[in-house]
């Protein structure tokens, strides 16, 4: 019988405290962004081999969360009505303040 090959090699896995709301894969295929109900915003970035925790916890859901066609930029919206952009880049990751859009 012949060795099923393994398909994955590495795992990257992160925690959240609520319910999926979105996930959005970068173009590239190098990140992977989960928001939650409560809040949380996890990205988990293959190439470097972790993850970080942008958003934490807090009560107004995110609903939608997307990458910019370079993935130079990550955005996410939901329940607080307002824009989160982060700044991805050879630095590591930068929130840019955005002001409340109604």
């Amino acid at each position: 019988m012949v060795e099923a090959a393994v398909l994955v090699n590495e795992r990257l896995s992160g925690e959240l405290q609520q319910a999926i709301t979105a996930l959005s894969w970068s173009p590239g295929g190098e990140f992977l962004a989960i928001a939650s109900a409560g809040g949380e915003l996890l990205l988990l970035d293959f190439p470097a081999g972790c993850e970080e925790l942008l958003c934490g916890n807090s009560d107004e859901s995110l609903s939608a969360i997307g990458f910019s066609a370079d993935s130079c930029f990550l955005m996410a919206v939901g329940q607080a009505s307002c824009l989160l952009l982060w700044e991805l880049g050879g630095s590591g990751l930068r929130p840019m303040a955005i002001e409340p859009i109604s």
